[in-house]
C-alpha cells in the first residue's frame, strides 16, 4: 500500500524532528567533547606543575637533610670545641687560682718588705734626730758656758721627757736643756730644717710653753735655740727676723749662724 499525502507528510516531520535533535546531540556531544578535553588539557597541565612541585619538594627536602647534616656534624664539632674549652677554662681557673696564691704570697712579702723598709726608716730618722741631738748638746753647752762666763751649768739634759705641772695629761720632750745662773738654753733640734719647723718652735716659745714645764726657772732669762745639721742661709734669715738664734754646723763644729741674735739676749736688759 502506499502511504498517503498526510502520512508522507508526518514522516517527513518526524525525520526533520529526528534530523534536529541528532543535530543538536551532536553539537551537545562535541561541546562536551571539548570541554572534557579542555579540562583533560588542564588537569594534565595541572598534574605537570604538580610534579614538578613535587620535584622541587624533594630538592628542598634533600637540600634540608644536607643541611640538617651539616648543622648536626657543626654541632658535634661545636660540641667538641666547647669540651676542650670548658677543659682549657678548667685549667686556667687552676692556673688562675696558683696565680692568686703565688700574688698573695707576692703582696704579704712586699708588705712585710716595706713595713720593715718603714721600720728601718724610722730608725735611721730617729738615729739622725738623736745623731743631730748628741752633736748639738755638747755645743750648747760650750757656747752657754762662753756666754755666761761661767764654768759649768748648774743642770743640763738631752731628751727630756716631762709631764706639765699644770695638766697632767700633758706630756713633751725636751730636746735639750742647759741651765745657768741666770740663763736658761731651751733648744729644738731637728735632722731637717724648714720655715713651718721654725714657726712651730716660735709658737711654743711665745706660747710659754716653757715656763708651763718648767715653772720653777721663771726666775732665770730664756734663751731658745734652733738647731740643725744644715741650714740654708734663707732659713737662717728668716730664723732671724723671728729673733731665733740658730746653731748649725760650721767648719769643724755647731756653732751660731746669727751670733748677733744670741747676742742680743745677752745685753738685752732682763
Amino acid at each position: 500500500m502506499y502511504a498517503t499525502v498526510e502520512e508522507l507528510e508526518t514522516q517527513g516531520t518526524q525525520i526533520h524532528r529526528l534530523e534536529a535533535l541528532l543535530g543538536h546531540f551532536i553539537i551537545s556531544t562535541e561541546t562536551s567533547l571539548n570541554q572534557l578535553s579542555r579540562e583533560m588539557r588542564e588537569f594534565k597541565n595541572e598534574m605537570r606543575e604538580f610534579k614538578n612541585e613535587m620535584h622541587e619538594f624533594k630538592n628542598e627536602m634533600r637540600e634540608f637533610k644536607n643541611e640538617m647534616r651539616e648543622f648536626k656534624n657543626e654541632s658535634v664539632a661545636f660540641r667538641d670545641r666547647m669540651e676542650v674549652t670548658i677543659l682549657e677554662l678548667k685549667q686556667s681557673q687552676q692556673e688562675m687560682k696558683v696565680t692568686q696564691e703565688e700574688l698573695k704570697i707576692t703582696t704579704q712579702e712586699l708588705r712585710d718588705d716595706s713595713r720593715e723598709s718603714e721600720k728601718r726608716w724610722g730608725e735611721l730618722a730617729n738615729k739622725m734626730g738623736t745623731f743631730a741631738e748628741d752633736i748639738a748638746f755638747p755645743n750648747i753647752l760650750r757656747i752657754g758656758r762662753e756666754m755666761t762666763g761661767e764654768e759649768e751649768a748648774l743642770f743640763t739634759g738631752v731628751r727630756i721627757w716631762k709631764r706639765s705641772p699644770v695638766n697632767k695629761d700633758k706630756r713633751r720632750e725636751f730636746d735639750v736643756i742647759a741651765e745657768f745662773t741666770d740663763y736658761v738654753f731651751w733648744n729644738e733640734t731637728k735632722s731637717t730644717a724648714s720655715i713651718h719647723e721654725i714657726d712651730k718652735f716660735v709658737q711654743l716659745i711665745n706660747g710659754g710653753t716653757f715656763l708651763e714645764y718648767f715653772p720653777h726657772l721663771s726666775n732665770k732669762k730664756l734663751i731658745p735655740v734652733f738647731a740643725c745639721m744644715y741650714m740654708d742661709v734663707s732659713l737662717v734669715n728668716y730664723a732671724s727676723k723671728h729673733n731665733l738664734p740658730v746653731i748649725g754646723m760650721g767648719e769643724r763644729t755647731m756653732d751660731f749662724l746669727n751670733l748677733p741674735v744670741l747676742q742680743g739676749y745677752f745685753s738685752t736688759p732682763e
